[in-house]
């Protein structure tokens, strides 16, 4: 859709005069529009505004005012003036002059923004495709950037919102992780004194799923289908007792907290309690961290695995098995279903808005619980085995992925930062 701009210097201060009327408004906006005069209004066009007035016009409806974060003021004449600002003081002065306020500018409008600090540029942001060398575990990628009135700012670098904790005009290898597939790399300058953080985004091509050969392995006596973590430890459990383990990183104790007596193949702990699922009842059953039985939660046919993921549970279904039945654990309640489109799932753990799911050929996908997709995040060319064991169990401990390899009874950590 095409976004129109008028730019134009106004009478400072606070509040606007009357020299700008609905009318005059609308015949500008229709020579500029007949001219086809087009320009992308975003936040980063904001942000590129001289200091003082600035007229602007859109074609499109803006519903998002955070595109004004680093302003002073935006005006409109809409039966009157309206004001908008993001700075509480002056939203308190608007409010206590009787001036209304507005939290979208309709298609079609102009608008008046103030700008009453310099702000930093990002003149440009450039990285090159990427891809994995598995034979030297070895991630590369180029970043190039070019920085303006930079100030008191702090550059910094994003995927999708999470840091990478990188420099600018650096070749990176070796534990920079990315999913293959598009990635959202943004470049930000941030000044948490002014209030000030200006970003542009440039996205990048990963080539090829992620192959790194990356583990630590840590012995168990045992071989477990389930993992979770509680107090800060790994919890499995022993495929042929039903006995379930805490497992602790730090000092690499291992020690029994409490038997089941029947195979466990998903285990979770949320709000106090422990679930856990079990192919060999078809239940899924509530138990407190002393391993007190409380209550049966619901049957399934062949619940192979089991997470959480806000207050509420993940249940892997054999019968169903690209999708995760989401389970309300106080009412004992189907609400919902989850379509990953991942193949015969095993297990699943959640990290902020990911799914992290692993399927029964070992490979791990990244399920984002806002846009529905689902990449591959770990492609598993080591933990392989005859029938239906190899890869079992996932969990989280801190950014890192633990996985359990049920043919040699061990317990695997995945080097690889999940931020």
């Amino acid at each position: 859709m095409k976004k129109i701009l008028l730019s134009g210097v106004v009478a400072g201060g606070l509040l606007v005069t009357n020299a700008f009327c609905a009318e005059d408004t609308s015949k500008v906006l229709h020579k500029i529009i007949e001219d086809d005069t087009t320009v992308l209004v975003d936040e980063e066009y904001i942000n590129s505004l001289s200091v003082g007035w600035s007229m602007v016009g859109v074609e499109h409806k803006i519903s998002n005012m955070q595109m004004f974060n680093n302003a002073n003021t935006v005006w409109i004449y809409n039966n009157g003036w309206k004001a908008y600002s993001p700075n509480e003081t002056t939203k308190t002065l608007i409010n206590n002059s009787g001036i209304s306020s507005f939290t979208e500018i309709d298609a079609g409008s102009g608008f008046w923004v103030n700008i009453d600090k310099i702000l930093p540029k990002i003149d440009s942001f450039t990285t090159n495709s990427m891809d994995y060398d598995s034979d030297n575990n070895q991630a590369n990628l180029n970043i190039s950037t070019n920085v303006l009135n930079i100030g008191n700012g702090e550059i910094k670098f994003y995927n999708n919102g999470s840091d990478l904790n990188l420099s600018s005009g650096t070749y990176l290898d070796g534990n920079l992780t990315l999913p293959s597939g598009n990635n959202n790399l943004q470049v930000c300058i941030e000044n948490d004194t002014d209030n000030v953080k200006v970003c542009k985004t440039n996205n990048i091509l990963v080539e090829g799923a992620l192959e790194l050969d990356y583990y630590s392995k840590i012995e168990l006596d045992y071989s477990s289908l389930a993992l979770s973590t509680y107090d800060n430890k790994i919890v499995s459990s022993d495929k042929n007792t039903g006995k379930v383990y805490l497992y602790d990183t730090s000092t690499q104790e291992n020690t029994e907290i409490f038997d089941v007596g029947y195979k466990v193949n998903g285990i979770t702990y949320l709000n106090n309690y422990f679930y856990i699922s079990s192919t060999s009842i078809d239940k899924v059953k509530k138990y407190d961290t002393e391993g007190n039985f409380i209550e049966d939660v619901k049957s399934f046919y062949f619940p192979d695995g089991i997470g959480t993921y806000n207050n509420l549970l993940y249940v892997v279904q054999n019968d169903d098995d690209e999708n995760l039945a989401i389970v309300n654990p106080d009412t004992k309640s189907i609400i919902g279903t989850v379509k990953t489109g991942v193949p015969d799932i095993v297990g699943v753990v959640s990290q902020d808005t990911y799914l992290y799911i692993l399927g029964e050929n070992g490979d791990i996908y990244q399920y984002n619980t806002i846009t529905g997709e689902s990449i591959k995040f770990f492609n598993n060319t080591k933990f392989t085995g005859s029938g239906n064991y190899g890869l079992e169990g996932i969990t989280i401990l801190g950014d890192y992925i633990y996985v359990t390899y049920v043919n040699d009874g061990s317990l695997y950590k995945i080097d690889i930062p999940l931020k």
